[in-house]
């Protein structure tokens, strides 16, 4: 289902990548509006997660295009625009010796360059974008010290701490509890809702993408949907899709 966009921040056309001789995607082409909440969902393997890196630039397709605010990957500069959530697995050593208020202040050194002193508007962004994910009281804590769940609202936060008008998150919920992800969906859900940003999340969480997110794109090494979050479960695919018998408990929410 083709979806009716107006101005697209994210612009993916005719995207094969090929790792040796295995093809990990297929002609993927499509395109994220400003003020999307696009969750990108598939069975293990299915190019998810190189489906975002070439988005961002981390790796490069072997064919296609990808651009960003209107410029190609390659030629895009304005990486203060782009929040970054990886896998917590690879996101930070959470034995390194830095505090919550540290970790987030590396995201300004996004914005403003690594060599350039800390100022009063830093700080106060720190504590600001601290307070909006609700752990402006652990600034002074270890990360490492912190459960996965706060880890994870501290690594929104240092991608807040960029003012961004877009983030990308790669299966940001892997080893958290369940409570600690519900809150941490809502959290997404609010800055999706009321500050406008534009969220593309890679997740295995089928159920919550689809409670949460605006559009879903279902990726099997090629495009097999790109829909409006509550068309996803009309597609007759998933259960060919998914090992075993596919369900999804769906629960009422406002839009």
């Amino acid at each position: 289902m083709q979806i009716e966009q107006t101005e697209n921040i994210i612009e993916v056309e005719d995207v094969s990548f090929v790792y040796g001789k295995n093809e990990v995607l297929r002609h993927i082409s499509l395109t994220v509006p400003r003020g999307d909440y696009l969750g990108i969902v598939g069975p293990n393997g299915a190019g998810k997660t190189t489906l975002l890196k070439i988005i961002i630039g981390l790796l490069l397709p072997s064919s296609g295009r990808a651009r960003i605010f209107g410029k190609e990957v390659s030629e895009f500069r304005a990486w203060e625009k782009i929040g970054y959530v990886p896998q917590k697995v690879t996101n930070f050593d959470v034995n390194f010796p830095a505090t919550v208020g540290e970790v987030v202040l590396m995201g300004r050194y996004a914005r403003r360059g690594l060599l350039k002193g800390v100022t009063a508007e830093d700080k106060a962004i720190v504590r600001r974008v601290l307070t909006e994910v609700g752990m402006e009281s652990h600034i002074h804590r270890l990360i490492g010290d912190l459960s996965g769940g706060e880890q994870q609202r501290v690594f929104i936060a240092r991608a807040l701490a960029t003012e961004p008008e877009i983030i990308f998150l790669d299966e940001p919920t892997i080893g958290v509890d369940p409570r600690a992800a519900s809150e941490f969906y809502a959290l997404l859900k609010r800055l999706n809702t009321d500050r406008g940003l534009t969220l593309v999340l890679v997740s295995h969480d089928i159920e919550m993408v689809v409670k949460e997110a605006k559009h879903v794109a279902c990726i099997d090494r090629k495009l097999v949907c790109h829909t409006p979050a509550e068309d996803f479960l009309k597609e007759n695919r998933l259960n060919s899709l998914f090992e075993g018998d596919f369900k999804i408990i769906t629960h009422q929410h406002p839009h």
